[in-house]
């Protein structure tokens, strides 16, 4: 029996692959850019970091989408990331009871 997937969900090869056509967008040389901007887009995506990125795979399961990034390589300020926020079990959602 094939297996069946839901409309608009996605798995880890269509991630991974969609993944890799942006960075072979990113790094397109200037005459692919030119004819890129000549192009009719649904979801133009500005910033290629990590909420750009997630957000282009997303939309691009049901629309044209094209993602700028002004960094020669995507990924946005991710490479300059110092750690992480711990926003989960604080005192102050306690005192709320989240």
């Amino acid at each position: 029996m094939p297996r069946t997937r839901k409309q608009g969900s996605t798995n880890r090869r269509d991630f991974i692959a969609g993944g890799g056509t942006l960075l072979g967008l990113a790094l397109a040389p200037v005459g692919m850019r030119r004819a890129l901007a000549a192009t009719r887009w649904d979801v133009i995506v500005v910033g290629g970091g990590t909420a750009g990125l997630p957000t282009a795979l997303f939309a691009a399961q049901r629309a044209r989408v094209l993602v700028i990034e002004r960094a020669p390589l995507i990924g946005g300020t991710l490479d300059r990331s110092t750690g992480q926020v711990a926003a989960a079990g604080t005192v102050f959602q306690q005192a709320k009871g989240i």
